[in-house]
């Protein structure tokens, strides 16, 4: 539920500028947006991942994760935010803590996030076990 007395539709209008923005390559000013939505709308989950995805693009994966880490402590279950959580623990090389959001994730039904997050895991780590690989759920 937004607040400051904005309706859905226009904090809607906001995250599609944003997006917008970010088409365009602009993602400094589409992360600006962003969190101004998420400060609007903080339970929106679009503006949450965006915000994170734009973060990740621009390189800046620790911030992309203080805003994943914030948004899992209310939704624990968003399994497209721990994949993506997962992928800013890659950049930053924290391969051990991003084996632990794997066997999280492998655990539950099949998302196209944590298919990627899987690949991008193994790619990461030489020594990742066959064994380890949790097709189950994620083909």
């Amino acid at each position: 539920m937004p607040l400051l007395g904005w309706s859905e539709e226009d904090v809607y209008v906001v995250a599609e500028r944003a997006y917008s923005l970010y088409l365009q390559g602009r993602h400094g000013e589409a992360a600006v947006v962003l969190e101004g939505v998420c400060v609007l709308d903080p339970g929106n989950r679009y503006a949450a991942h965006a915000l994170a995805a734009v973060c990740l693009a621009r390189g800046q994966a620790e911030r992309a994760l203080l805003h994943l880490d914030r948004w899992l402590d209310g939704h624990p279950a968003d399994r497209e935010a721990r994949a993506r959580r997962g992928e800013a623990l890659l950049a930053l090389d924290r391969i051990e803590e991003a084996r632990r959001e794997w066997e999280i994730l492998r655990r539950g039904p099949s998302i196209p996030e944590a298919r990627r997050f899987q690949l991008r895991l193994q790619a990461a780590s030489a020594a990742w076990p066959a064994e380890a690989t949790g097709n189950a759920g994620l083909r």
